[in-house]
């Protein structure tokens, strides 16, 4: 999901055909979202797929937002983003 973000953030500042084009390659992108979640789902419980999807994709926006689009971001930010990488670890280290 993040990819298809970043897909359309770079749509976003085209026009005309390139717009298009950028448009299109995030939703192809994103349509593989769905897929492979569902893929996931059979084989972890749902608490571990919805924590790794989403929170592994918001750092990971996040953190090419800051580097690719010189997105601002604060010291407190980049230290949440840490506690939430963190957490990822975490989860993954205390599965059942």
């Amino acid at each position: 999901m993040a990819g298809s973000n970043l897909l359309f953030k770079v749509a976003a500042t085209k026009s005309g055909t390139e717009w298009w084009l950028w448009f299109a390659a995030g939703n192809v992108v994103g349509f593989g979202c769905p897929v492979l979640i569902t893929y996931a789902l059979r084989e972890e419980s749902p608490q571990l797929v919805y924590a790794f999807t989403l929170g592994s994709g918001f750092v990971l926006l996040q953190l090419v937002a800051w580097w690719w689009f010189k997105a601002p971001v604060t010291g407190m930010q980049l230290g949440g983003l840490a506690l939430t990488a963190v957490g990822l670890v975490m989860l993954q280290l205390g599965r059942a």
